[in-house]
């Protein structure tokens, strides 16, 4: 598992350079095709080194996936669909999660049942780049592209140092944009959902489901349960924000994660705790599946001006997965240290800190534009935009609205833009 997260880690921290260079459609491709080749190679191999170092070559091409598939999205819908147009990237997540489950279950009893799991598996991203081969350019990276070529002849190239200190300087000018993007991304992952879905089995047998089979079935309940809970926001994240499902997302996945540490309390004491572990397990992924879960994802694409979303969204996410492997590492030693128990004690308190974050720093960024996402209710007004913007600066922009609105590749569902 770790060979794969370090992969996509890498993956991840140049899929926006990619995405800015050659498109997001042309990356999406060759991350899916890339992807899908490494896969399926660790179905014909023995070797362990080689499996290792192909399920970190796979992880790579996930990685770019992983940040140009929700960006992608929120430049191709309009504005008034993109909160659940992006937020589908998270039910693919969870129902990811539900199909390891059914194939561990699935292919238990088989000696060379993994064979089947890689093969199965890597006709994923293959179908994914199939898709896309058909799927229109984003008309946001066609007007910036036509926008650069028109001013090409009197701007000199921009050098990688020009291209850096740009992006840096942005961030230092929108602290709220890149401080939300650093630590809900980080968050994401410390609140401890890999723990609980990569040891799952683990985790029931801990509390007192000791038959493996039974232990494999729950998982895979608990895996339906959680892609169900993607569903949810679906239907609510476009009518009331962003920052009210974050905010009453953490909140359930603090009720969910303490239940989850009384129940190892409770099996501490003699009692089989079952009954309320399994529960709050489905508790603590509802909330993380109506907050942090979906939004993160459209939130990271709303933040940023097309002009730094690329190299802003791999550096988001490559801090979510570095802390996805900080979280995996630590789990073994502090469980050591701190007994189960007070492990889930701790990340109830991470938990609690996402809560607070949510409620009072994360921007409302629902009314943003693919163009220009200004976070609302912060510091970052549009008035403040408005005081530093030079003359030149608003006919680019101007440029690339109506670069949009004249792309003959624009259907009526990304108008808005």
């Amino acid at each position: 598992m770790s060979s794969l997260v370090y992969g996509i880690t890498i993956g991840s921290l140049v899929a926006g350079t990619l995405a800015d260079q050659f498109g997001r459609k042309k990356t999406m491709i060759f991350s899916c095709l890339f992807a899908f080749v490494f896969q399926l190679l660790m179905a014909f191999f023995l070797d362990l080194t080689l499996i290792i170092v192909f399920r970190a070559l796979s992880g790579f091409g996930v990685g770019i996936i992983c940040v140009i598939a929700p960006m992608y999205s929120a430049e191709l819908a309009s504005d008034k669909r993109r909160g659940i147009l992006v937020s589908l990237f998270q039910n693919f997540i969870a129902g990811g999660f539900l199909l390891s489950y059914i194939f561990n279950l699935a292919f238990d009893l088989d000696k060379s049942g993994w064979r089947f799991q890689f093969g199965i598996t890597s006709l994923i991203p293959f179908a994914l780049g199939i898709a896309t081969f058909f799927a229109n350019e984003s008309p946001v990276y066609i007007a910036a592209t036509r926008t650069k070529s028109s001013s090409s002849s009197s701007e000199p190239k921009e050098s990688l140092g020009q291209f850096m200190n740009r992006h840096l300087d942005y961030w230092k000018t929108h602290p709220i944009a890149s401080t939300v993007a650093i630590v809900l991304a980080a968050l994401y992952q410390l609140t401890g959902l890999n723990v609980v879905m990569y040891y799952c089995p683990s985790i029931l047998q801990n509390v007192g489901i000791t038959e493996r089979k039974t232990a494999l079935a729950v998982t895979i309940a608990i895996g339906v349960w959680n892609a169900g809970s993607t569903i949810i926001p679906l239907f609510i994240i476009d009518r009331f924000g962003r920052k009210p499902l974050l905010v009453v997302g953490a909140a359930i996945q603090s009720v969910g994660m303490a239940l989850l540490a009384l129940s190892y309390t409770l099996t501490g004491m003699g009692t089989n705790s079952a009954y309320i572990a399994i529960p709050s397990i489905a508790i603590f992924l509802t909330g993380f599946e109506v907050g942090c879960g979906p939004v993160y994802w459209v939130l990271i694409s709303e933040l940023f001006p097309p002009s730094v979303r690329g190299l802003s969204s791999s550096i988001s996410q490559a801090v979510m997965w570095v802390s996805n492997i900080v979280i995996v590492i630590i789990f073994p030693p502090l469980v050591s240290a701190m007994s189960m128990m007070g492990f889930y004690w701790l990340l109830c308190g991470v938990s609690v800190i996402l809560f607070l974050f949510c409620f009072f720093v994360i921007p409302e960024t629902k009314n943003a534009s693919a163009q220009e996402p200004v976070p609302a209710g912060t510091a970052e007004t549009t008035e403040e935009t408005k005081a530093t913007e030079t003359p030149e600066s608003h006919e680019k922009s101007k440029g690339i609205e109506m670069e949009v609105d004249q792309s003959p590749s624009n259907a009526d569902d990304i108008k808005a833009i």
